[in-house]
This record gives structure tokens, sequence and C-alpha cells, in this order.
């Protein structure tokens, strides 16, 4: 929307907001003027802090390191390195193990099982006593 558009919606609804005079409330102290509240922060009358005197200037670097926070890793490794509790290694792989990850991707692959031959309940020999049982005579395998 354009700002011209804007300007004039806001004069055709106007009147709409407007409150009647009789409806407007008038309070003993209505022609008083007060000082209003200062922002907290902000210095009164007579509590000018605009001066330079004392204030000592701090290059851009000086002012960098300042605001950096102190890397307390060394002091973090030297305390670590010296406890005397060790963690045994059956520990370690149950942490490691429990912390492995859940996703499929995380997890080792499973190698199938080798199946195993089906073996026989009967044997050769039972197998040619059937044979000369049922047909009378051996049977020769085809070639």
């Amino acid at each position: 929307m354009s700002a011209s558009l804007l300007k004039r919606s806001l004069e055709l609804l106007s009147d709409d907001f407007k409150v009647p005079e009789k409806q407007q409330q008038l309070t003993p102290n209505s022609g008083v003027s007060r000082p209003g509240k200062r922002p907290p922060g902000r210095p009164g009358p007579g509590k000018s802090k605009a001066t330079v005197k004392d204030k000592r200037v701090r290059s851009a670097v000086e002012e960098y390191r300042k605001k950096q926070k102190k890397s307390n890793m060394t002091a973090n490794l030297k305390y670590f390195m010296e406890t005397s509790c060790k963690a045994s290694s059956s520990d370690t792989l149950k942490i490691l193990h429990q912390h492995s990850g859940r996703q499929s991707r995380h997890r080792p692959d499973n190698t199938p099982k080798k199946t195993k031959e089906p073996q026989s309940l009967f044997t050769e020999e039972e197998f040619l006593q059937f044979q000369q049982e049922y047909f009378g005579r051996t049977v020769e395998e085809k070639k």
C-alpha cells in the first residue's frame, strides 16, 4: 500500500475514533503541568557527566581483548589428566555402545547367517535298500 492510500484511509476513519467533548474527563489538576519522570540512567540537572578529565583512551585491540572470553581449556585439561580415577576398558566400551546412536546408519551391518545344507534323515545304504525292495533292483543314475 502506498503512503497516500494510508493517509486517506486514516482521514476517513478518524471521525469514528474521536471521543465527544462531553465524555472527556476533566481532572482537578488538568491545568497544572508537572515535570515528567526521567527514564532510569539519565542524569538529572546538575549531574552532567560529560567530562573527559579522568577517562583513559584505549585502543581497539585492547577493547577486543577485554571483550573476549578467557579460555579455560588448559586448566581443564590439566585437571582431568591429573585425576587418579580411570575408567576400565569394559566400562568405556559400555558407554560407547550406549551412545552409539539409535539411527540405522549408526548400527553395524548384520551379516546374514550361513544356512546349513539340509541333511537327509536317511543314509545312502538305506536308499539302496529301499530301491531294491520297491523296484526289485537298483536304479542307475542317468548321465
